[in-house]
């Protein structure tokens, strides 16, 4: 799970979009299956992607927080409390790696 603010983004003159390509770094760690990065992109209101190495979907979960995009690799925008947010995910990846 990573957190990122927009304005620090910015403030290194990044893109918004610039956040998707953490996420795919992210992802090149070895022994790593998923992950989620949470663009909080104005107070409590997050772009939060999600990506998956194929032994979880990861669509799953953002189509229950109201997102889309494909099974290993989607997202959605939210609001609400950071660690509420986080662990509803947190929550969701570790139910799909006991049972996937």
């Amino acid at each position: 799970m990573v957190r990122l603010k927009l304005k620090d983004i910015l403030r290194y003159g990044l893109e918004p979009e610039d956040s998707r390509d953490v996420i795919d770094m992210i992802m090149n760690i070895e022994n790593l299956e998923a992950a989620a990065l949470f663009r909080e992109d104005i107070d409590s209101e997050f772009k939060m992607s999600l990506r998956s190495k194929g032994r979880v979907g990861v669509l799953q979960i953002a189509e229950s927080m109201g997102g889309g995009g494909h099974m290993f690799a989607s997202g959605a925008y939210v609001k609400g409390p950071y660690e509420e947010i986080k662990n509803s995910v947190l929550n969701g990846l570790i139910k799909m790696l006991n049972h996937g």
